[in-house]
């Protein structure tokens, strides 16, 4: 089943929408995967066509999660949240965009769980889904690296415990015919390369190389918070079509939205020409 992003351009790029698999969207510190994600899943879950969304945040708590969701709808910037109470003018805002939510089909769990733990519950929510009528359409992920997996004994040439645990996510995204999405930080090398357009010499952890059927890679035009923001992001993988380069906007909340077409932010394609030179997960 394919699955809708909200972004147009990423949707062209893998064949009209995100597939039933896994892709993996990588950025350093405070570049907006969490809000790239998590504007994802509003989309899916306020669209036209409506599914149920389960987002997992293991470096999170849910009180969090769900400001920053409501951060994102209402266009809230995430330093006005702890001012948020009647009588501030943007309260009938946040009021409007916590009943959409409210009214939604999202399952927030942010208890450190692994990777067994959310298989179970993802299933359990598609499970319930499916007995309203509904229809799981997306399992986000804040945070690869943080999901624990039970040690094994070591095979030679067999996969690696990054490997195996991304593996499983993409089994768990067969089981609920729905895409995973998971973010993983960058390393700093990587990061410079990204800013000078060095993309022949990119290198992501070789888990995620082998096991993802998409990657992403994103790009601010700032490091740190920002209110606006352009963002390049480019998928150096990917099995269900061209890698490229496309572009979005960070808006005021940190919501992501295509970019307005220009001359300079036309999608873009790239050789896919990623190194493998990180550390295993």
């Amino acid at each position: 089943m394919i699955t809708g992003s909200g972004f147009a351009d990423l949707d062209v790029m893998l064949g009209g929408g995100l597939p039933s698999g896994l892709l993996s969207i990588g950025a350093g510190c405070s570049q907006g995967t969490t809000s790239f994600l998590l504007t994802a899943a509003l989309n899916i879950a306020l669209g036209k066509d409506p599914a149920g969304v389960a987002i997992f945040a293991p470096a999170s708590t849910r009180p969090r999660v769900l400001a920053k969701l409501i951060g994102l709808e209402s266009g809230i910037a995430p330093g006005y949240y702890s001012i948020m109470r009647p009588g501030v003018p943007d309260w009938p805002a946040v009021l409007a965009a916590s009943s959409r939510i409210s009214s939604a089909r999202i399952y927030v769990d942010a208890t450190p769980v692994t990777v067994d733990m959310l298989c179970e519950r993802a299933l359990g929510v598609s499970e319930e889904l499916r007995g309203l009528g509904q229809h799981l359409g997306l399992i986000a992920v804040d945070d690869l690296f943080l999901l624990k997996i039970a040690r094994r004994e070591f095979r030679k040439g067999g996969p690696s415990m990054g490997e195996e645990l991304l593996l499983r996510l993409r089994e768990l995204s067969q089981k609920v015919q729905a895409p995973v999405l998971v973010t993983f930080k960058l390393s700093r090398r990587t990061r410079d390369l990204l800013e000078r357009d060095k993309l022949k010499k990119i290198e992501i952890p070789k888990a995620i190389a082998k096991a993802a059927d998409a990657v992403l890679l994103l790009q601010r035009d700032s490091m740190g918070y920002n209110p606006e923001a352009n963002v390049c992001g480019f998928i150096v993988k990917n099995e269900h079509g061209k890698c490229g380069r496309l572009w979005f906007k960070a808006g005021n909340s940190g919501r992501f939205l295509d970019a307005v077409k220009t001359a300079d932010s036309q999608v873009s394609e790239i050789e896919a020409t990623t190194r493998y030179f990180e550390p295993e997960l």
